[in-house]
């Protein structure tokens, strides 16, 4: 079992609140996702008020519009911005801060620190020599450079940050003397390049290395006096230690873009490596990579029978075994539960590609020892093979279909999906063809799974399933026709013939007096639905044609549903809002930034992701976490269900805690409508 990602926030949060600096997180369109208390304490804009806006609560009239695209741009384009910033604080009063901007995600998030200068800043301006004797009280170095005599007067900290000794002739040379062979030249061009440029402040940062071989990250920030005609004469300078606000830093870093039980990189890191990938085969012909989707098999026969310290202990051995296979420039990444990837530079031939997956295949199935029990592990590949015209999602979905098909043959362990028109190829054409037939004449069935409320077990919803079969392709799974759907862009078809069959059926049960008032009728939609501005208007002619009546529809989103595009799906959501539907966010809690998505979308309620609910009551970290949920969602006001529950045990636990609604196997599988229909008459005819 794996740590989950709401324990990776609360590391993330836990070492941001204990930070100095201010931190700020934004997402792509600039709304603050997240500040820590020192962000707080600077700005005087509480932490309630400045989530969902943008940091133009910050902006003061010193800098204009093009300053802040430039930063951005930067940030976009190098990964990260520095420099000095004057701003506005709630109350009106203006602060100057050194601010580190963090591109991350390629735009999707931007991380901010802010370290206050305005103290600091305004001594110099008023009185050098009286700064630098504050500054003797701090953790900070002064020095103070007579550029025309080539002279240096420091501070004892200043001397103590660089372990160098001397008189004010020979700092100047002991302080290049400590800079990091590395960072020497690019200082110096720095502090070239500022010298001419008739500029007061500078600053950079860089690395200096002590006698004794260690190395600190420093940054200098310093003002710089020139005479009438702008030649520098004198610069004032603070030099400070930020090795642990680095390290402070790249913890920060790190917990969001890496498991935190193998320590390897998430889905989302490794997809910004397979895309980089993509990007480097434009030098190469023909195949470049390949990708390897790996499952591991039985795994969850070991956690029901050895108990979940088991497999976790299962899932870092077999994280530590592919790391261990990886060569410079592969990439290897945990996508979650008992599923890893790999990516493989260098491949050329399918035949390549199966021999290095065999050679994966054989360091996983190697026994793994707990406690002095021996657990065999097993594990199934399906590989996918790139070049320089190559997406990335076509490439995961070839991959993760290699693997299952991989599975079904149980005695080919390891499966290509190679790009000369496999069997799986032609079945697939074949299915989208019958599907595009199916959804012009509706010949898609649904199915309905029961919602019911924990105090007295009344059905109080039901969620509406789609489902598809012919004589060619019976029984196919939704998690194979679904995906096909929205590769063909008839995900929006599909969503809308599931949503008329449920509606129909919802007015069927309405006219039978068969429904509790609170009853909703909740539908999936799908990202490409979301963004479609014909929605509203549908929605619209369902309600005159009286398929729309009472609030009692809503549509089931995923977190991926509202990054994609957020200006627009928020208008969507809006729209539709207005015709009474209600939307809830799906599979909730494992996304990092699904607590963001509550409050910049107009969601009105959640469900908890069966990934905690299967762990229940066993585990203890899953139900602190249960816990912590229905205590922010009950916060928000917003509807709960949990998904998943399986046992008796389960939901009263569930029970116990609060959680108002359930939904899962230990109630009822998905029926069609006939048997929901038998169900809620039994139900209503015992009320």
């Amino acid at each position: 079992m794996s740590s989950p990602p709401d324990l990776e926030l609360a590391t993330f949060r836990a070492v941001a609140e204990h930070v100095c600096d201010a931190v700020e997180i934004a997402d792509g369109d600039g709304r603050l996702l997240y500040v820590n208390p020192a962000w707080q304490r600077l700005t005087a804009w509480p932490a309630a008020e400045a989530i969902g806006c943008t940091p133009r609560i910050l902006r003061s009239h010193y800098h204009d519009d093009a300053f802040y695209a430039g930063m951005q741009a930067t940030a976009d384009r190098e990964g990260v911005w520095t420099g000095e910033v004057i701003s506005r604080r709630k109350d009106g009063t203006l602060f100057f801060a050194h601010v580190t901007l963090q591109s991350f995600g390629g735009g999707r998030r931007y991380v901010v620190v802010r370290r206050d200068l305005t103290g600091e800043l305004r001594g110099i301006r008023e009185h050098a020599e009286r700064y630098a004797m504050a500054l003797l009280a701090t953790r900070d170095g002064l020095s103070d450079w007579d550029i025309l005599t080539g002279e240096v007067v420091s501070s004892d900290r200043w001397k103590e940050l660089l372990q160098v000794e001397g008189g004010p002739r020979d700092l100047p040379y002991r302080f290049v003397e400590r800079l990091h062979p590395d960072d020497a030249a690019e200082f110096g061009r720095l502090l070239d390049v500022h010298l001419g440029s008739g500029s007061a402040f500078f600053e950079c940062a860089f690395r200096v290395v002590h006698p004794d071989g260690e190395v600190l990250h420093v940054e200098l920030r310093a003002f710089t006096l020139r005479d009438a005609d702008a030649s520098p004469v004198r610069m004032v300078a603070v030099l400070s230690d930020v090795t642990e606000q680095r390290r402070a830093q790249a913890l920060l870093f790190h917990t969001a873009t890496h498991d935190a039980l193998t320590g390897l990189p998430t889905r989302a890191l490794f997809v910004e490596h397979l895309g980089a990938a993509i990007g480097r085969a434009s030098r190469h012909e023909g195949i470049s990579f390949a990708l390897l989707y790996i499952d591991l098999r039985h795994f969850k026969s070991i956690n029901d029978a050895c108990g979940h310290a088991a497999g976790d202990a299962v899932l870092r051995a077999v994280g530590q075994r592919l790391r261990e296979c990886i060569r410079p420039g592969d990439s290897v990444a945990r996508l979650g539960g008992d599923e890893f990837a790999m990516l493989l530079e260098g491949v050329r031939s399918p035949a390549v590609a199966d021999t290095a997956a065999r050679r994966v295949l054989r360091a996983i199935e190697h026994p793994v020892e707990i406690d002095g029990q021996v657990l065999e592990v097993s594990a199934t590949i399906g590989v996918s093979l790139g070049d320089a015209h190559s997406e990335v999602e076509p490439l995961v979905r070839a991959a993760d279909s290699a693997m299952y098909e991989a599975r079904e043959l149980d005695s080919q362990a390891v499966r290509v999906a190679t790009p000369d028109g496999s069997e799986r190829t032609v079945r697939r054409a074949r299915m989208a063809n019958a599907l595009r037939e199916a959804l012009a004449r509706r010949r898609i069935q649904v199915a309905y799974q029961p919602i019911v409320r924990l105090a007295d077990g009344v059905i109080v919803g039901v969620e509406v399933l789609a489902r598809w079969s012919t004589p060619e392709f019976p029984d196919v799974s939704p998690a194979e026709f679904v995906p096909l759907a929205e590769d063909m862009r008839l995900a929006g078809r599909l969503g809308q013939v599931v949503l008329e069959f449920g509606l129909e059926q919802l007015r069927a049960w309405e006219k039978a007096s068969l429904l509790d008032p609170s009853f909703t009728l909740h539908v999936n939609i799908s990202p490409k639905q979301l963004i479609d501005p014909r929605l509203p208007t549908q929605l619209g002619r369902m309600r005159e044609a009286g398929l729309l009546g009472a609030s009692r529809l809503c549509f089931e989103i995923t977190e991926t549903a509202l990054v994609n595009r957020p200006e627009l799906v928020s208008r969507t959501i809006e729209a539709v809002r207005a015709l009474g539907v209600t939307f809830a966010l799906d599979d909730f809690g494992p996304g990092f930034s699904s607590l963001a998505h509550l409050r910049g979308f107009s969601v009105s309620g959640v469900k908890i992701d069966r990934s905690f609910i299967a762990r229940l009551p066993a585990d203890t970290v899953s139900k602190e976490i249960v816990v912590g949920l229905m205590t922010m969602t009950r916060a928000l006001g917003l509807d709960v269900v949990a998904e998943g529950v399986e046992t008796a045990e389960q939901a009263a636990l569930l029970a116990g805690i609060g959680c108002p609604c359930a939904q899962g196997y230990h109630y009822a599988r998905p029926m069609p409508a006939a048997a929901m229909t038998e169900l809620l008459s039994l139900r209503r005819s015992r009320a």
